[in-house]
C-alpha cells in the first residue's frame, strides 16, 4: 500500500512513471509535450509514439517480469521481488 502513496505524491510533483507515459520528447528541441500531441509547437517536427518513459527505459535496465525499472546493481526488483543476475552485455535475467 504504501507503494501506492509513493506515486500518489510523486505525481503531485510531476513525477513518477504515470506521468512519463503521458508525455513525449520532441527530437528536435527536446521539448516536453502531452502524448495527444502529433507535433512539437515550438520547432513542428512530427513527433514519434515514443514516450518520456519509453526513451527513460531505454537507457536502464528494467525487471524482466513487471517491467520496473532497476537501480544499478540491484539483485532483486523492488517492485516485485524478482531475484536478478548480472550477465554479460549487464542484462538482467530472472533466475528460475
Amino acid at each position: 500500500m504504501a507503494g501506492i502513496y509513493k506515486f500518489v505524491e510523486l505525481e503531485t510533483f510531476g513525477f513518477g512513471p504515470n506521468v512519463m507515459k503521458r508525455k513525449k520528447v520532441c527530437s528536435g528541441c527536446n521539448h516536453i509535450i502531452d502524448i495527444e500531441e502529433k507535433t512539437c509547437p515550438l520547432c513542428g517536427i512530427v513527433l514519434n509514439n515514443k514516450t518520456l518513459y519509453d526513451l527513460y527505459k531505454q537507457m536502464h535496465s528494467c525487471c524482466p517480469d513487471c517491467d520496473t525499472v532497476l537501480t544499478e546493481g540491484a539483485r532483486f526488483c523492488p517492485h516485485c521481488g524478482t531475484k536478478l543476475i548480472e550477465s554479460p552485455g549487464f542484462v538482467r535475467k530472472k533466475i528460475h
